[in-house]
């Protein structure tokens, strides 16, 4: 069975909040021709997969998705947004009160504008919000339901386990009667009766009901309560894969519009990365490219390779491969990939430091010429691996680094 790969994406800084946080993304397919897939983010994504990352136990969420997938059913790819730590209850909170300030509203602004274009950039994703969906347990649960009613346009349905329709006094019960139902939306709740003396299920209950009042029905709301249920992660872990398979049943279908389309590569930014890389900043004065320029140096310093690696080792514990993937039809990416916690991450070089990155960038390249003759492709932008299409350093900070490793 092939291992998990998450991509790693950050870590980013929202503006107005404390601390940095990464994104981590899980794909139910690999390859170059695979179909845009729902997508599903998710609250807390220390929490979405492995146990490391999480005091309390990971959902282990890909491995849901993973199953979906090999049955034949519709997966979703996952995106775990990790929670800010002390910050937490203040980012999803709809409403002030209990000790919060009550700021979802700017986090859904960060994700809504930041982290659902990257995503939908760098992935082959869905791009309507038929095939988007919010999800999250307990705070996370909430925000979820409330994201979906506060932003229809973008999240389409909503994963809600476990959520704590108590806070603020249940004040999110009058937003959901003040709102209208979001067309086609979609609804998963849950809750266990083993939650704070058995409340949380009959505020669930509650919730369900009003939303049948609504004109919610068995296609489109799904309520499961667990008579065994507890407020934890093994619980949520235990009823994900039906949650899963009602929430993207429907969303079989493509993109509205199509979800190709050919991008402008050129101009396009990566979450971390620095402003666009134009092709002129890969020329120099004498009008030869970056491929070109390093087609030399392979000749002129053949112990490069070495000294690179040596020089990648200390400042990248845990790195095993430095490769060029496809991870779309259209989307190119030189690719880190780090042994950590017993899992195994993706890291694109755009979100390193710019030293690492140029490292990186001419290891990546010294593999691709060695490996795979991909250096005869460089120059050839719509059949080949264009530096401005791999989050490249410019030329002349690749002069600068291999000057510095005095090979």
């Amino acid at each position: 069975m092939a291992e998990h790969i998450i991509y790693l994406l950050g870590p980013y800084r929202i503006p107005g909040f404390q601390g940095e946080r990464n994104v981590r993304v899980y794909l139910p397919s690999e390859g170059a021709h695979a179909a845009p897939s729902p997508v599903l983010f998710l609250f807390d994504g220390q929490n979405v997969f492995h146990d490391d990352p999480s005091y309390s136990g990971g959902w282990h969420l890909h491995e849901a998705v993973r199953d979906l997938s090999e049955r034949g059913l519709v997966a979703p790819v996952l995106v775990g947004i990790d929670h800010g730590g002390s910050e937490r209850l203040t980012e999803l909170s709809p409403f002030p009160g209990d000790g919060s300030e009550g700021r979802l509203d700017d986090f859904l602004g960060w994700i809504a504008s930041e982290i659902v274009p990257a995503v939908r950039e760098r992935f082959p994703v869905r791009r309507d919000a038929a095939g988007t969906a919010i999800g999250g347990s307990s705070m996370g649960g909430l925000a979820a339901l409330y994201a979906h009613f506060r932003r229809p346009d973008v999240l389409g349905a909503a994963l809600c386990m476990s959520p704590s329709l108590w806070f603020a006094e249940r004040k999110i019960f009058d937003v959901i009667a003040s709102q209208a139902v979001p067309p086609g939306s979609r609804l998963y709740v849950d809750a266990g009766a083993q939650e704070d003396g058995g409340s949380v299920l009959r505020d669930a209950a509650r919730l369900v009901e009003h939303l049948r009042e609504r004109g919610y029905g068995e296609s489109n709301l799904l309520f499961c309560p667990d008579e065994d249920g507890t407020h934890c992660e093994d619980a949520w872990r235990r009823r994900a894969p039906g949650a899963l398979q009602f929430l993207f049943a429907e969303a079989a279908g493509e993109q509205p519009g199509g979800a190709g389309g050919r991008r402008d590569r050129s101009r396009r930014r990566e979450p971390g990365a620095g402003a666009p890389t134009e092709r002129r900043e890969d020329q120099d004065r004498d009008g030869r490219s970056f491929s070109s320029w390093f087609r030399g140096v392979l000749v002129e310093r053949p112990g490069l390779g070495n000294a690179l690696l040596e020089a990648l080792s200390p400042t990248s514990p845990g790195l095993r491969s430095v490769a060029f993937e496809r991870i779309s039809s259209e989307v190119r990416e030189l690719m880190l990939t780090f042994r950590t916690g017993g899992a195994d991450y993706k890291l694109s070089a755009g979100e390193l430091s710019d030293g690492q990155r140029t490292l990186v960038v001419l290891y990546g390249f010294l593999l691709g010429a060695i490996e795979h003759a991909m250096l005869a492709l460089l120059d050839e932008p719509e059949t080949g691996l264009a530096p401005h299409e791999m989050q490249p350093c410019s030329l002349t900070e690749a002069r600068r680094e291999v000057r510095r490793l005095g090979v």
